[in-house]
């Protein structure tokens, strides 16, 4: 099952005219909520996504900010800035009518039999990047997780719940998490939207499983999700 990818969910912040005479410029830039920002340099590519010499530099959460861009290219000021945007949640079969968009933490949940209860997470991204998640809770004898392709049209991010989900489409990548402290790495397919669920829901684990990442509303920004 395919679908078609929507616009690129990012923006681009161009330097203040006239350009700083200065080596690295600082810019004052004002960009939407939970967005992540990266310097990349116009010498490298007129493309906006995806340049090796993309360079972190920090978050916005929608307030005046001041960002040191570091040129890395002869003559100053001759970047820009790009701004990831990462809608995520989660969903609970016990909780079927709640949204969880608003939470700091995107939770994989399944309980063992006679519990049928489990948690799906769904984020929306640019497509063709690699999603990275922060895991802080992992408990229980872990099993493979499947991403699985998603219509981005299908849903919108704050108002999803268990009841009123999306038909998943084609399992795009499988993993088991790398643990608590550690980064998991996803791709996030040729649409952006993905599901990420336990690979075998209909099988009750002997015990508890689950595995927690942050989410993009996690207080510290250094360990929200990000792309590359």
């Amino acid at each position: 099952m395919s679908y078609t990818a929507t616009k690129e969910k990012y923006i681009l912040v161009t330097q203040p005219t006239p350009p700083p005479e200065v080596n690295p410029p600082i810019w004052n830039i004002i960009v939407g909520s939970k967005y992540r920002l990266f310097f990349q340099d116009k010498a490298a590519s007129a493309s906006p996504l995806g340049m090796p010499n993309d360079k972190y530099i920090g978050w916005n959460d929608g307030t005046m900010v001041n960002v040191e861009v570091q040129d890395n290219a002869a003559g100053p000021g001759d970047g820009k800035i790009v701004a990831y945007l990462i809608e995520d949640t989660y969903i609970d079969s016990d909780y079927s009518s709640l949204n969880y968009s608003s939470t700091n933490s995107l939770s994989l949940y399944l309980l063992p039999s006679p519990s049928t209860r489990k948690q799906r997470i769904f984020v929306k991204c640019s497509p063709n990047k690699t999603l990275h998640l922060y895991c802080y809770t992992l408990v229980g004898t872990q099993r493979t997780i499947e991403v699985k392709e998603v219509n981005p049209t299908a849903y919108d991010a704050t108002t999803l719940t268990w009841n009123n989900q999306p038909v998943s489409g084609d399992t795009i990548h499988t993993f088991i998490s790398n643990g608590v402290g550690f980064w998991d790495e996803i791709p996030t397919g040729t649409t952006g939207a993905i599901c990420i669920k336990y690979a075998d829901e209909s099988a009750p684990p002997a015990s508890s499983i689950y595995v927690i990442w942050y989410s993009s509303d996690y207080s510290n920004v250094i360990l929200r999700p990000y792309l590359t």
